[in-house]
């Protein structure tokens, strides 16, 4: 997800995101360390009139007060692009971090799956599956057969748009259903599957 940031310190944990994404948070959001000691978790809403200058100096604070605020973790591979990215870019390279790869130790916290955790994933993937099923490769088919140019950024768009539809989404309210990231169409020969890939 290239909206959206998550900066984990010492004592706090901060999210940066959209409105939407924001108040689906809302449920985590906690002023003190819980009974599990997971940390206060702060939620901020993206302000584009100031290219969230406001928001990343908030979260360049918490970073100082975060063991000296020296250190950084990042994941190292993948690169991200986009005038959010390069901003709070802008903001790390002023402050001469030193940098550390946390992939690993990310992909160790992350794999063990509750059951919910897999309910969710296997649902997650049954609406991929049928938004593709059912929409995009019938667009694509569409415009393949009608020998049309249409941009990936407008294929990317009518997935959001469908997936907001129930006429392609069956089984759930499509208002509880939200991309990660937006849909990545690719062509020409040239295809990259990591999930920091962006659309050419």
């Amino acid at each position: 997800m290239t909206d959206i940031m998550i900066v984990l310190c010492h004592q706090s944990i901060h999210v940066l995101a959209s409105k939407k994404k924001v108040d689906f948070l809302k449920m985590i959001e906690s002023s003190k360390e819980n009974e599990e000691s997971v940390p206060p978790i702060t939620l901020l809403v993206r302000d584009k009139t100031d290219k969230d200058g406001a928001n990343f100096e908030t979260l360049r604070t918490a970073i100082a007060k975060s063991r000296n605020g020296k250190t950084i973790g990042e994941f190292t591979k993948d690169k991200f692009s986009g005038e959010f990215v390069d901003e709070w870019k802008k903001v790390l390279n002023s402050q001469n971090y030193s940098t550390l790869d946390i992939s690993s130790a990310a992909a160790y916290i992350m794999a063990p799956k509750d059951d919910h955790e897999i309910a969710l994933l296997t649902k997650a993937a049954a609406l991929s599956s049928d938004i593709y099923a059912k929409y995009l490769r019938e667009e694509i088919t569409e415009i393949i057969d009608s020998d049309k140019k249409v941009k990936h950024s407008k294929l990317a768009d009518g997935v959001e748009q469908a997936v907001a539809n129930k006429k392609y989404v069956k089984g759930v309210d499509p208002s509880h259903v939200d991309l990660c990231y937006t849909a990545i169409i690719q062509s020409g020969g040239k295809y990259n599957l990591k999930f920091s890939a962006v659309r050419f």
